[in-house]
């Protein structure tokens, strides 16, 4: 089991983790937890980290700043690249009903980037891979799912149009799931729970990775819950803080420990 929640305030807290037993859904989409890149961006507004996926797909070295007008990134509709290996099962796009640049079926390239070998390295690993998959169409042609045969472990994927390049059509909604579920627990934060800490700033935000959490509340008067992730709390009642439901993967790939290679 592999859980990861980042918590953006410094201070101790008391933190408690109750878990349910039942499995949340069949598949998780982990396409939330990716660093993505999207063609109707500028190029600076696109997360730096996606840009690793992108030089990878099209062959371009890490030592030398990126050439966003290369032929091969100009035909990336999106892309999107994890911090890890993925067993992905299934990638579905969806376009909105008022898409007037949706992208024929036959028109899309499904690119993904897969490690080269067993060595200890992460991005500078992988090499793409086009796929050969067919989609199936939704009844108003407004999504394209793809069904992996056999479960692949990637690191990434690139969307790109045969014709043209991906600037001219709409960028799909992407949905990337796995062949795991999300699982549940409720999770509860305490702090001020000693006199050194009354009166100290406790406010802070969640961000979860491979997770999702909802239903944030707070356990006492004090605490102000200022948006879905995120609280406002000076310590001062005698039991401050937040609670809340996370789900979670659990479920990851790890690449086999090698030794430095230089």
């Amino acid at each position: 089991m592999r859980i990861v929640a980042i918590i953006s305030f410094l201070l101790c807290a008391h933190v408690c983790f109750s878990q349910n037993a039942a499995q949340v859904s069949n598949y998780a989409d982990i396409s939330s937890s990716a660093y993505m890149y999207r063609a109707d961006r500028k190029p600076d507004a696109n997360k730096p980290e996606s840009w690793f996926a992108l030089m990878t797909y099209s062959g371009q070295p890490f030592n030398k700043p990126v050439n966003v007008k290369d032929s091969a990134i100009r035909k990336a509709l999106c892309a999107l690249l994890w911090e890890e290996i993925r067993p992905v099962k299934t990638i579905k796009l969806s376009w909105k009903n008022n898409a007037k640049r949706q992208p024929k079926p036959e028109d899309l390239i499904i690119t993904t980037l897969d490690k080269k070998n067993k060595a200890s390295s992460w991005w500078n690993n992988l090499m793409p891979v086009k796929r050969e998959i067919k989609p199936l169409l939704s009844p108003d042609k407004k999504t394209y799912t793809y069904e992996i045969d056999s479960t692949i472990n990637i690191n990434g994927l690139v969307i790109s149009v045969a014709n043209g390049n991906g600037d001219k059509f709409d960028v799909p909604e992407v949905s990337v799931f796995t062949n795991s579920g999300w699982k549940s627990m409720n999770v509860e934060i305490e702090w001020g729970f000693d006199a050194e800490s009354k009166g100290k700033d406790y406010s802070g935000n969640i961000e979860t990775y491979d997770g999702k959490v909802s239903g944030l509340k707070s356990i006492d008067p004090g605490t102000k819950i200022k948006k879905s992730d995120s609280w406002f709390s000076l310590a001062a009642a005698k039991e401050s803080g937040i609670k809340f439901r996370l789900d979670y993967i659990g479920v990851s790939n790890k690449r086999e420990i090698q030794p430095y290679i230089t």
